[in-house]
């Protein structure tokens, strides 16, 4: 019921739990295939689990600057660190603050690089009245005990690939 309601509430089709959102984070990788030595898109400034996710199945983490008015990703430098080894771009809604995620987008649509956010601490924020978990091919949310909805620990990925949801469970 809770998977139901947090898809609802996000505006995807497909939400799984699992016990944080590191491990969320991890299946993502996993699901989408990325191998040892990929280089997976992220931002310089942020919780040391996105990286860590990228460690985890021993790819390669790209750090990426940010930009001053939403501390997340910056556009114009992602597009200038996508390389033919670049699978994955991974930016992270900071703090409750929605990234430049549409210009994020495109750069990954143009490149057809799947786009993974990193949505741990921005359950609700809003763009245009888009909720952030809605832009990118799937979102990861965290419920730690410093989060916007917490459940004491876990975490969740709403998508809105039947696929990739089959992949995940």
């Amino acid at each position: 019921q809770f998977e139901k309601l947090l898809a609802s509430y996000v505006g995807s089709k497909y939400c799984l739990t699992f016990n944080s959102g590191t491990s969320a984070g991890h299946a993502t990788l996993i699901a989408f295939g990325i191998k040892p030595n990929d280089e997976i898109i992220v931002p310089s400034f942020t919780f040391i689990a996105t990286a860590n996710w990228v460690q985890m199945v021993k790819a390669k983490p790209k750090f990426v600057d940010i930009e001053e008015d939403t501390l997340g990703l910056d556009p114009d430098k992602v597009k200038l660190a996508i390389s033919r080894k670049t699978k994955m771009i991974m930016p992270v809604h900071y703090a409750g603050l929605p990234c430049k995620i549409d210009k994020i987008m495109d750069i990954a649509r143009n490149y057809k690089i799947p786009l993974i956010e990193d949505a741990a601490e921005s359950l609700g924020a809003k763009i245009n009245k888009q909720n952030v978990g809605t832009f990118g091919d799937l979102s990861v949310f965290s419920f730690a005990g410093n989060k916007i909805l917490t459940t004491g620990e876990g975490g969740a990925i709403t998508t809105n690939s039947k696929s990739i949801f089959e992949k995940l469970k």
